[in-house]
């Protein structure tokens, strides 16, 4: 089973409804509906990927054509050249984006979902996993940060103390990184061990009730 990072303190608070909701067997759902951030994300992505602010636009149209709203449209083909402005300002060499998450938490339980971009600094050979949002700063206490670090890591085969995640803004400026210490990391690592076992355990008891 893949948990999605930004599930995670959901999973930690009640393993047992988590669950119940991933497999069905909850009326309310677990699955946030994809909106206008969505869109602009996948627009940003695109950017990076072509270099084009212009095919980036169109992404993002094609995104949000459906949707009714269009000052929130506008305002957000605002965000993207905001972004885009920032990044051409700052330099940033962007080595990754849209990182699909596959890191064992042990018991068969992955951590999944995606970190939008993935910087590097040639100088340092340090890398910084960046999930834009619009939630800013960013909490240090969930369990997903330290997570992810070990998660890039990981799947780039970089040493973990290279790594530093965190947020910025959709249109671009305000950001927030840290780099989780050797201890923390290994912390992170048994409560995801732990949490596995929550999660196998309600997978096999509502199983068995089934």
């Amino acid at each position: 089973m893949k948990v999605p990072h930004g599930q995670i303190e959901s999973c930690r608070a009640d393993p047992v409804s988590w669950v119940r909701r991933r497999l069905g067997l909850s009326g309310d759902g677990i699955f946030a509906t994809r909106g206008f951030n969505a869109g602009l994300r996948d627009a940003i992505c695109e950017y990076h990927r072509v270099g084009s602010p212009s095919a980036a636009h169109e992404a993002l149209s094609k995104y949000i054509g459906a949707f009714k709203d269009e000052n929130r449209k506008q305002e957000n083909h605002d965000r993207l050249d905001n972004y885009i402005f920032w990044h051409k300002s700052a330099g940033i060499i962007v080595a990754h984006t849209r990182i699909r998450l596959v890191h064992p938490m042990g018991n068969d339980v992955l951590l999944g979902g995606d970190i939008t971009r993935l910087d590097m600094d040639p100088l340092t050979g340090r890398y910084a996993a960046v999930l834009l949002t619009d939630s800013l700063p960013f909490d240090n206490d969930e369990l997903r940060w330290p997570l992810i670090q070990l998660a890039i890591a990981r799947q780039f085969a970089r040493d973990a103390d290279l790594i530093s995640v965190g947020v910025q803004d959709l249109a671009g400026g305000q950001i927030g990184l840290r780099s989780f210490s050797a201890s923390v990391l290994a912390l992170a690592e048994a409560e995801a061990q732990e949490l596995s076992s929550e999660i196998q355990a309600a997978i096999a008891a509502l199983s068995h009730k089934g």
